[in-house]
């Protein structure tokens, strides 16, 4: 089944700044959700502890900065980006996806922590 989503329901579901977010599937195992991000608003860095993230850009552009963990367990990273607490990392990727679709994966030991950031 398509998702039928389009550049044109990115002013209709988001804001001009506000970032749209829709779950598709929830399970134990797998979280698959659409989010539309309007030009020039961005996900702010974040990380997905013991997970791995599989994402689709389907239009538009979109800078996706990731960064990996340095040596520290994750609890700890959890607690100090809590409190607002530096937390030492390594920049793993930084690129531009887009226009055409593209795919990009991040895992618990690569580039779990990141940003995206909408380009157009």
């Amino acid at each position: 089944e398509s998702l039928v989503v389009s550049p044109a329901d990115v002013p209709r579901h988001a804001g001009k700044h506000t970032v749209f977010f829709q779950h598709i599937l929830e399970c134990p195992s797998l979280s698959l959700c659409i989010f539309l991000i309007p030009r020039g608003s961005c996900i702010p860095l974040h990380d997905h502890p013991h997970m791995s993230v599989f994402g689709r850009l389907l239009f538009g552009k979109m800078q996706v900065r990731s960064y990996d963990i340095d040596n520290v367990a994750s609890s700890d990273v959890q607690n100090a980006m809590y409190y607002g607490q530096p937390v030492r990392a390594t920049r793993a990727t930084s690129g531009v996806l887009g226009p055409d679709p593209a795919t990009y994966q991040l895992t618990p030991s690569f580039g779990n922590l990141h940003e995206l950031t909408a380009i157009e």
